[in-house]
């Protein structure tokens, strides 16, 4: 699914981190240039721990900043399936800390 510069900001992001939670056939995610900012990536991130559907999230020009990125990372940990793409962010970085 593509969500491109749609500036869903971070209450549409929160709403689409709840489907994520249930969601069983989803694999590929772009939400590009959407200002999610760190709240939108702090509920996706929280929605990815348990989602072993989803496989490609896009989340490039969303004005993350380093707690929606680390969000994001803690997911990581847990759901090794997915891989999550910046453009702006430099998850390994970040990940590694």
């Amino acid at each position: 699914m593509c969500i491109r510069d749609s500036k869903i900001g971070a209450e549409g992001a929160k709403a689409i981190s709840e489907g994520l939670k249930l969601n069983k056939a989803l694999i590929a995610l772009y939400m590009i240039i959407n200002k999610i900012g760190d709240e939108g990536a702090k509920a996706i991130g929280e929605s990815l721990k348990n989602n072993l559907a989803l496989t490609l999230l896009q989340l490039s020009d969303n004005e993350i900043g380093n707690t929606g990125a680390e969000a994001i990372c803690e997911a990581l940990i847990t759901n090794t399936t997915i891989t999550v793409s910046y453009t702006h962010l430099t998850l390994p970085t970040i990940c590694s800390v």
